[in-house]
């Protein structure tokens, strides 16, 4: 190719992970440049100085050599001592991929990995003393499935295998509203920008309608407010998340401090920094879940955190409230009985039938007392004769 200046420039790129070799030869006695790419299996390039061409390469095939593999093979067992620590075990399946094992669904739709993730983000922020608000996690950096059975450490650095550094900052709702339409813009498409989110945080996308989210290449720019929202009543513990309030996110340094994924909106503040995603994965089953993944993880596609909608917002019930039933009506209050002994009314129910009984076990207490005092007068005036 040419550069700026109209030379001719070579560019090469051999691909990785030792797929080819390429082969870059300078030559400064005759001021030139070649080269070429070698495609070739279990082969390394070897220098060998022949008289009279300093710049020959030899291609030479070599076995493994024993003192790197007897060190290789140490350093495995090593690792492997290490991440196959069992640290607790899960009574469901966790999901990062769809039932084909292949199709990405924590990047498309809530999963329960992706609450798993996100939960424990969260309480790793708890355990170190910050009241945190919400935690996020992209699709893109949850990696595998986490299987029922027993977890080691093996398993959950898979799930989160980039040692990402966990940080919190302040944000504020609207920001947090504008990064949750960011993250829907994409659907049904799968994105790995797409977000997983905590407890506590729900929210309904329509998929059905265009996304409103302004961008210039690869930056954010804000929200054409010209057409609607994907994202509609995004609550925190059931209350509409407050536009104008402060929240305190957990998230990774990729996006609170680089603004990466477009999440600019989210790197406003100063962070303060935690540990490691995968230490908070493993702190959060042995303290916070006591070593057990039970079933509040096991819907496959998660709690219904995130819900979609297709089609506009039910039109709310206008009916004016039905008219009341009428109150029953009550008796005309009775005038206080003069005689003392007369036992208290009863107290009115609506109902005629009982009204009706109690007026009659009334009287009929009534003529009891009577006679009783009848009785009793008589046996005076006996006992006086």
């Amino acid at each position: 190719m040419q550069d700026t200046e109209g030379k001719n420039v070579i560019i090469t790129q051999t691909g990785t992970q030792f797929s080819s070799v390429g082969q870059v030869v300078i030559n400064p006695n005759s001021g030139t440049i070649s080269a070429s790419t070698l495609a070739f299996e279990a082969t390394l390039l070897r220098e060998a100085r022949k008289s009279g061409d300093p710049a020959y390469v030899q291609e030479a095939t070599f076995g493994r050599d024993a003192n790197v593999q007897d060190a290789i093979n140490k350093k495995v067992a090593d690792v492997e001592a290490q991440t196959g620590t069992v640290i607790g075990k899960s009574e469901v399946d966790l999901y990062a991929f769809e039932d084909d094992n292949y199709t990405w669904a924590v990047r498309a739709h809530e999963t329960n990995l992706g609450d798993f993730v996100c939960d424990a983000y969260l309480y790793y922020a708890t355990n170190a003393g910050v009241m945190a608000d919400i935690a996020f996690v992209n699709g893109g950096g949850v990696l595998a499935n986490l299987n029922r059975g027993n977890v080691t450490k093996g398993d959950l650095i898979n799930v989160n295998p980039f040692n990402n550094q966990l940080c919190y900052t302040s944000v504020s709702g609207q920001d947090l509203l504008d990064a949750l339409e960011l993250s829907a813009s994409s659907l049904p498409e799968s994105n790995g920008d797409f977000l997983q989110v905590s407890e506590g945080l729900e929210f309904v996308i329509r998929t059905d309608i265009d996304s409103p989210v302004l961008r210039s290449g690869s930056t954010f720019v804000g929200i054409d407010d010209a057409k609607e929202r994907r994202v509609r009543r995004a609550k925190l513990h059931g209350k509409a998340i407050d536009p104008q309030a402060a929240y305190t996110l957990v998230c990774h340094s990729y996006y609170l401090v680089e603004g990466g994924g477009s999440y600019s909106m989210l790197c406003k503040n100063p962070v303060t920094l935690l540990g490691l995603d995968n230490d908070a994965l493993m702190e959060y089953v042995q303290l916070n879940l006591r070593g057990v993944i039970g079933q509040q993880y096991a819907n496959a596609t998660g709690q219904g955190r995130i819900a979609t909608q297709v089609g506009p917002d039910p039109d709310p019930d206008t009916d004016p409230d039905p008219t009341p039933k009428p109150e029953p009506e009550q008796p005309e209050p009775q005038p206080p009985a003069n005689d003392a002994s007369d036992p208290k009314p009863f107290a009115p129910t609506g109902d005629d039938g009982a009204l009706k009984a109690g007026a009659a076990a009334v009287a009929a207490a009534a003529a009891v007392g009577a006679a009783a005092f009848a009785t009793a007068h008589a046996e005076t005036e006996d006992e006086r004769a």
